[in-house]
């Protein structure tokens, strides 16, 4: 099984817990959209005082795996709970770049040992559904061009978007 949900600000507490015990008991992956934009991540703070990657790590939503989408406003902590439970973070380049929420840090994630692959969100979020858009944005927004992570970035766009990635 593979459970999931949209995201920290529209789940309450009681709703995550459980699918916390759902996860245990199927020893399932949890997937959601997760620090997509600066104000979900503030907000977040505001509300549980820990970013949503730290939040859900202490509701145990990631104990068998899965991963968040977009993942745009992560700091080094977050980065390290990715890592540390094999966590993959889902860019959705042509969604962030529509809805202004800002740019993923992917060179920091190549860099740290997080899984990485590319998404398109969906339709209301992201006007072309096309991978190939996906590939070439997250090309152009993965960094400078003499970091050798924004070159490996710029060097695997078809395995971050095609089977070798990430499979939910």
């Amino acid at each position: 099984y593979r459970l999931g949900f949209n995201a920290e600000y529209t789940a309450s507490e009681e709703l995550l817990r459980y699918i916390s015990e759902l996860a245990h008991t199927y020893k399932a992956e949890v997937w959601t959209h997760s620090s997509e934009t600066k104000s979900e991540y503030e907000g977040c703070i505001e509300r549980h005082g820990l970013s949503p990657t730290r939040y859900f790590e202490k509701l145990g939503l990631y104990d068998y795996g899965g991963g968040g989408f977009h993942c745009v406003w992560f700091d080094e902590e977050d980065r390290r709970i990715f890592k540390e439970r094999g966590l993959w973070a889902v860019s959705c380049p042509g969604s962030n770049a529509k809805l202004a929420s800002g740019v993923a840090p992917l060179c920091e994630f190549l860099d740290g040992g997080v899984k990485l692959a590319l998404g398109t969100d969906g339709p209301s979020s992201n006007n072309a559904l096309d991978m190939f858009r996906e590939m070439y944005l997250a090309c152009k927004y993965s960094g400078p061009p003499s970091s050798s992570a924004s070159r490996a970035a710029r060097s695997k766009p078809v395995q971050l978007s095609g089977s070798s990635s990430c499979p939910a």
